[in-house]
């Protein structure tokens, strides 16, 4: 018989009724996606086998305990010692046979008004094994993370299907919408619903639940509506297959309609549980029909109250609170006074303390933190949809252009050049502000990029551009509001270009804080790399390969034992080129040693002399390319320096996997993540260093 996996952590649910404004305790019982999907499979008929985690508490106990009295398997199921299972309080208000009933979830005890211990909540698959999945199992779970993603595709590569359940919207508030759909590419089957949908395909810019599911998950994707139904839309490894409806059950009175969802994620699952693997076209098939047949037999489930009414009464895994169902909260604080702990939640009444207070948190470098928060930061700036028109008109309309920039904006003002060169085919070049206000000259636009929007620079060339007869202007910065936007005279159809969220967001790209700055590297250029060749392209470069991550520790290793006036010699240019640029800009910034930058093809007219002088055989050097469709001699030369170099030093080839800016990004991102690797090493933080000559800042400010 084929398995049905569940992975993901233990609940223990604490249910509360509400009506007329009282509010009175009816039971507890386990609780979770999973863990109620598992129960439904195994009352269907599948072998069903809990993958889940929680705390060595009481609560953890008799959750898995439940799951075991249904028949599902809980020999993989891990209580961690010294933490807390996670708890949640239902709140069940209007509980009545002409209405729905309408659940609200909490952290906080209505009891006591305490708060679950989250401190003590155990560490998402901290020890959680990958499951040995044989083919035709079913994997399942609830949450989008590196390690459910992780085991998705090592599910998919044994012949198992990857079924993901997404929850409420709120789940993805701090999550970039591409990161999330580079997370369903590695799952076969996605059930979430229409508001879910309609939320993250929002945020992306794209129609709807068909146009999501071309982009995210490789067979199907669920979009429950409720009333409606569902809608049943082929993925994207998908062929010849159109968006199917599948009608609700027939029901005269809905009692509870909240546990629908958990119980189609079971019964599907049950069903999917086949003897060999499936193409994408035939897990679409077959999961359409598995929903089918589960819509029918679904109304039992809408009589019912909760994830697992339908499945038959639960004995009360704590006898103890028997004498308090249905007694309201007002009764429980008056028997709490004689109490040192809440008959329900069982904590501590008058002995809580912060999680400050119980934790100290280890200091984290700058440095270490903006590195950290880089790829939500890219990813981020997908979703801003008016930046992102803007610099796709560009790429249609522009004939003529210049892109200024300074310090650590040079190299994007290099890629943004490289991209109008390519992607509009016209005259654009990349220069230093002195350089352009010495020089100014007529085209068609001019982008000046500068992460804060402050630097007195900017003013100064917007000018010159104005002065110029430049037809456009416009200032590309990550400060939603910089501060000289009032002084800047801006004319019709300048303006500012911003890949920032306003200080109200809550989520959205957030800026840096620090001397040197990754997210205002990357951040413009993935917002260029959007507007050229689509947000598809970004959602794979928020980490890099193993390999390459390798090769970067690698490389460390060694430059850590070189002086840091050992200069260390980059080989590169065309889409590299602005990745060689930021190496050389912040290893100078950063003090972390000198670099001396070579044009791939300049090192064949004698600069070869130094590079390859016998003495340094062994030294370290580094080669950046990106692939493209070059010329074939272009190409043997390419061939041929690698081997030279190979031969004569150790040679850290940087060779991007994507083309066009999306290579270009790709390096970039490498460069930021080898100038923290190698801070660290040395005992630098990078974004915060000591000793700043106060003569040099006295420079920056210039007339």
């Amino acid at each position: 018989m084929r398995r049905v996996h569940g992975f993901g952590e233990l609940v223990y649910d604490y249910v509360f009724t509400e009506r007329s404004r009282t509010i009175m305790f009816q039971g507890c019982s386990g609780g979770g996606t999973v863990s109620n999907a598992l129960a439904v499979a195994a009352t269907e008929g599948a072998q069903s086998v809990a993958h889940l985690f929680g705390g060595s508490d009481l609560t953890g106990a008799l959750a898995r305990d439940e799951l075991q009295s249904f028949g599902v398997n809980v020999d993989c199921v891990q209580l961690q010692p010294g933490k807390a299972t996670k708890t949640i309080f239902q709140i069940v208000s209007d509980i009545l046979l002409s209405q729905y009933a309408r659940h609200r979830f909490t952290g906080t005890c209505p009891a006591c008004g305490l708060k679950a211990a989250t401190s003590k909540l155990p560490t998402f698959g901290a020890r959680l094994a990958t499951p040995e999945f044989g083919k035709g199992d079913v994997y399942l779970c609830d949450r989008l993370n590196k390690k459910t993603v992780a085991t998705a595709r090592a599910a998919r590569d044994a012949g198992a299907v990857a079924f993901l359940d997404l929850g409420r919207p709120e789940y993805f508030r701090y999550v970039p919408a591409a990161a999330v759909i580079s997370g369903l590419r590695s799952f076969d089957i996605v059930q979430a619903p229409s508001n879910v949908v309609s939320s993250i395909a929002s945020r992306a810019h794209i129609g709807g639940g068909a146009e999501l599911a071309r982009l995210g998950p490789t067979a199907v994707l669920i979009e429950t509506a409720g009333p409606e139904g569902l809608y049943v839309h082929p993925g994207r490894g998908t062929i010849n297959l159109e968006t199917a409806h599948v009608p609700p059950p027939h029901v005269d009175v809905v009692r509870d309609p909240a546990g629908a969802g958990d119980a189609l994620f079971g019964k599907v699952a049950a069903l999917l549980c086949i003897k060999s693997s499936l193409s994408a076209n035939g897990i679409w098939r077959r999961a359409e029909r598995s929903y089918r047949q589960a819509m029918l037999e679904l109304p039992p489930v809408l009589l019912s109250l909760g994830g697992r009414g339908h499945l038959g009464p639960i004995e009360l895994g704590r006898a103890e609170l028997s004498g308090y169902i249905g007694k309201p909260v007002s009764e429980l604080k008056a028997d709490m006074a004689s109490r040192e702990a809440c008959p329900i939640c069982m904590r501590k009444i008058g002995h809580e303390k912060s999680a400050a207070s119980k934790h100290r948190t280890q200091k984290i470098s700058v440095g270490t933190l903006n590195l950290k928060h880089l790829p939500r930061n890219m990813l981020f700036v997908a979703e801003k949809k008016n930046a992102i028109e803007v610099c796709r008109e560009l790429l249609q309309t522009t004939k003529s252009g210049v892109v200024v920039g300074s310090g650590g904006s040079y190299p994007v003002a290099e890629f943004i050049a490289s991209t109008l060169r390519f992607f509009a085919k016209c005259n654009a070049h990349a220069l230093r502000p002195f350089d352009f206000v010495r020089q100014p000259f007529e085209c068609d636009v001019a982008i000046v990029v500068s992460y804060s929007g402050s630097s007195p620079d900017v003013q100064k060339v917007v000018n010159a551009a104005h002065d110029s007869g430049v037809r456009r202007v416009l200032v590309l910065t990550g400060n939603p509001r910089p501060a000289l936007e009032p002084h800047l005279k801006m004319r019709r159809g300048d303006g500012i270009l911003s890949y920032a969220s306003s200080s109200s967001d809550l989520n959205g790209f957030k800026r840096e804080r620090g001397f040197l700055s990754m997210a205002g590297t990357i951040a413009p250029c993935a917002l260029w790399t959007v507007a050229a060749q689509g947000v598809d392209a970004l959602m794979r470069l928020s980490a890099p390969s193993d390999s390459r991550a390798m090769m970067i520790e690698d490389l460390v290793a060694m430059l850590k034992d070189h002086s840091d006036r050992f200069a260390l010699p980059v080989i590169g240019g065309g889409w590299s080129w602005p990745a060689m640029l930021d190496m050389e800009s912040k290893f100078t910034e950063a003090n972390l040693g000198l670099v001396h930058l070579h044009e791939a093809k300049d090192l064949s007219h004698g600069r070869f002399m130094t590079v390859l002088e016998p003495s340094r055989k062994g030294e370290p050097l580094v080669s950046f390319s990106v692939p493209s469709d070059s010329a074939e001699p272009a190409q043997r030369y390419e061939m041929a320096l690698s081997k030279v170099l190979s031969k004569n030093r150790k040679h850290f080839p940087f060779v991007a996997t994507q083309t066009a800016c999306a290579g270009a990004l790709e390096l970039l991102i490498s460069v930021q993540i080898l100038v923290q690797r190698l801070g660290r090493a040395r005992g630098v933080d990078v974004s915060k260093p000591k000793r700043i000559p106060k003569d040099g800042l006295s420079l920056y400010r210039w007339v």
